[in-house]
């Protein structure tokens, strides 16, 4: 009755995990990523409680990029092609399911917005990514992050140092007090594996690898389950499209501003009783107006420009993704999927179901966003006054076109990246066969 108990929670969990959209699984892994660096980044000293150090800098209010910079989080988002614009309406969301928090700490000008992961959002990703069942998980002896801190001991054995921190909780009162699998390197400072824990390396990287196969620690015997050549190519395809992407989405903001100046009306004489004074200022009015139609024509012919471009590195992108992940999911190799000559095609390929419900469900979703019509678009509503007292989001930008596409080619990228899927579905065959 227990197990059942548990599982039913962890069903829960994958649930609000596949609710969530592409943009918000990306923002809420990034928040998780960050999270779980500053926990292993802690130093012995640190006795700030974990509502301090677990804060995470979100955005400066009042928003000024050329003065303040962006945040971490910011940057990692902008890598996996999502801007600012979008990003407000994503943290409310994610707040109001409970999976992050808000906060504020003052700074020299304005306020640092921060977001906390919670312990619901924490336990969201983790059922929505990890795909062993939990009684696979309780027959092994490392939790996940301590499996990912011994594939960094073992890294650091095979070059012939030791793991160069300061302190580690997880070694410590883990692999140390625990299971006596690492110690204190000479000296005290950094650690390094026992002969205990290089053994033990070696007889259960298989079993973890099936276990945890989101963790790429090292094989033992140095055998490459997965080329870094693959994840190269798709990682290029995609920053092809995010570069294009930002291109037009800037493009379109450069319109949109044009057209603002150019709608502007005509300006009060400011001299009633100079008649030459009131002529000029309407010149230069004049001048500013025909600029900025000018500009803004400029700037959506750019964006038609643009769009059959995006289209061809969207779906380059799908092609290239979909092959590895078909590649993968039968257990071939993935480098000569990719070597095959793709036909120029913009019918969206949909790769074999892998037997995986979460992976093969919002697989499904992704595909069926993506070869929808493109809906007519909204009709604009004056943005909401802004409160003092609270932050409110800007509206989300419109996305740039294709972007369906894209992020169905991230979702499948994703899945195969570092080997993952191959260690989910192929672990043993891949070992037997090297």
């Amino acid at each position: 009755m227990p197990a059942k108990a548990k599982q039913s929670v962890r069903e829960r969990r994958k649930a609000v995990w596949d609710s969530l959209n592409e943009r918000q699984q990306i923002f809420l892994r990034t928040i998780y990523d960050l999270d779980q660096a500053n926990e292993a980044n802690r130093g012995r000293f640190d006795s700030r409680p974990a509502e301090v150090w677990r804060q995470i800098d979100f955005t400066h209010d009042p928003y000024n990029r050329e003065l303040f910079g962006i945040t971490a989080l910011q940057s990692r988002l902008e890598s996996a092609g999502h801007h600012s614009q979008g990003n407000g309406a994503t943290m409310t969301h994610l707040i109001k399911k409970n999976l992050i928090e808000q906060g504020l700490r003052p700074v020299a000008m304005g306020v640092m917005i921060t977001v906390t992961l919670t312990r619901e959002g924490r336990a969201v990703y983790r059922a929505g990514n990890h795909v062993a069942p939990v009684s696979s998980r309780q027959q092994v002896d490392l939790t996940e992050r301590s499996w990912q801190v011994m594939g960094k001991l073992w890294d650091a054995d095979r070059r012939g140092t030791f793991l160069k921190w300061g302190y580690s909780t997880t070694i410590d009162h883990v692999l140390i007090d625990k299971h006596h699998l690492a110690e204190r390197a000479d000296g005290g400072y950094g650690y390094r594996l026992t002969d205990h824990g290089r053994t033990y390396y070696r007889a259960h990287w298989t079993e973890y690898a099936e276990v945890y196969p989101d963790i790429d620690n090292p094989h033992p015997d140095g055998i490459e389950l997965w080329p870094a050549s693959v994840d190269t190519a798709l990682a290029r395809a995609q920053a092809r499209y995010n570069g294009l992407a930002r291109a037009w989405q800037e493009a379109r903001e450069a319109a949109d501003k044009a057209r603002e100046r150019a709608a502007r009306p005509d300006p009060e004489p400011m001299y009633p009783l100079e008649s030459e004074g009131t002529e000029m200022a309407a010149e230069r009015h004049t001048l500013t107006v025909e600029s900025a139609r000018r500009e803004a024509a400029l700037a959506e012919r750019q964006m038609r420009r643009l769009e059959p471009v995006l289209k061809d590195a969207a779906f380059t992108c799908a092609r290239d993704a979909a092959a590895v992940f078909t590649a993968a999911a039968a257990g071939k190799d993935p480098a000569a999927a990719l070597e095959q000559p793709a036909r120029r095609t913009f019918t969206l390929p949909k790769p074999p179901s892998t037997g995986l419900d979460h992976i093969d469900d919002h697989t499904a979703k992704l595909h069926a966003q993506a070869t929808a019509p493109t809906p007519p678009p909204a009709p604009k509503t004056p943005a909401p006054r802004r409160s003092r007292s609270a932050y409110t989001p800007p509206p989300p930008a419109p996305p740039a076109p294709y972007e369906a596409v894209a992020s169905y080619a991230s979702h499948l990228a994703r899945h195969v990246a570092g080997g993952a899927l191959t260690r989910r579905l192929h672990t043993s065959r891949a070992e037997a066969e090297c």
